[in-house]
């Protein structure tokens, strides 16, 4: 990760700083065979149609 840094203290050029947030859970391999990703999620449900008047 990169630390904000003032303008011109590497070479002259600004750099982009910023955080990064996560979270990880560690499962055993049975866990993630009986729990597969995606297969325990429901089907996605699209917005309706825009109306055009």
């Amino acid at each position: 990760m990169i630390a904000p840094q003032k303008q011109g203290e590497i070479r002259g050029e600004d750099l982009l700083g910023g955080k990064l947030e996560a979270e990880f859970s560690l499962i055993t391999a049975e866990e993630a065979e009986q729990n597969p990703v995606g297969k325990a999620r429901e089907a996605p449900q699209p917005l309706d149609e825009p109306k055009f008047d």
